[in-house]
C-alpha cells in the first residue's frame, strides 16, 4: 500500500527528469552541431545545474504538500511512508542530474557513456535494494535506487 501511494510522486520526479534530459540533449546537440559548444558549453552546464536544483527541490516541495493529504486519506502508517519517500524527496536533484548527464552524453554523440551509466546503475540498484530491504526493511528500500543513480552520476562526472 505504501508504494502504491508513493509511486505517483516518484513517477512525477522521474518524468520531470526525462523531460529535462530531452531538453538537454537537444540544446547540447544543437550547440555542438553549430560549433558554439566551445564558447557556450560552460554557460549550458551552469544553466543545467541551476535547472536541476530548481526543478529537483521544487518538485520535492510540491510532493511533500501533496503527499501529506494522500497519506492522511489512505490510513497508511505515515512514518513508514515518509521513510520510503524521504530519500526521493531529499535526493531528487541527483535523480535529475543523472538523467541530464545521460542526455548530455547522448547530445555530444557519446551514446556509449550513457549506456555505461545504465550498466553501472542497474546492477548497483538490484544489489543495494535487495541488501537494504533484507537488512533494514521497507523504510530503506528507496536508498538502493538513489545510491545506484549516484554511482552512475559519479561515473559520468
Amino acid at each position: 500500500a505504501i508504494t502504491s501511494i508513493c509511486e505517483p510522486y516518484t513517477k512525477m520526479l522521474t518524468t520531470i527528469s526525462y523531460g529535462l534530459g530531452i531538453a538537454m540533449n537537444s540544446i547540447i546537440g544543437r550547440a555542438s552541431r553549430d560549433g558554439v559548444w566551445i564558447r557556450s558549453g560552460r554557460a549550458i552546464v551552469k544553466f543545467s545545474i541551476i535547472l536541476v536544483l530548481i526543478f529537483g527541490y521544487g518538485m520535492s516541495v510540491i510532493s511533500v504538500f501533496l503527499l501529506r493529504p494522500s497519506l492522511a486519506l489512505s490510513g497508511i502508517k505515515a512514518s513508514l511512508a515518509w521513510s520510503y519517500m524521504m530519500p526521493y524527496l531529499l535526493c531528487s536533484p541527483i535523480l535529475l542530474l543523472y538523467s541530464m548527464l545521460m542526455a548530455a552524453m547522448r547530445g555530444l554523440g557519446n551514446a556509449k557513456a550513457g549506456l555505461k551509466m545504465t550498466l553501472i546503475s542497474v546492477p548497483v540498484n538490484l544489489l543495494l535494494t535487495y541488501v537494504l530491504y533484507t537488512c533494514f526493511g521497507l523504510g530503506m528500500l528507496s536508498w538502493g535506487y538513489i545510491l545506484s543513480q549516484v554511482a552512475g552520476t559519479i561515473y559520468a562526472i
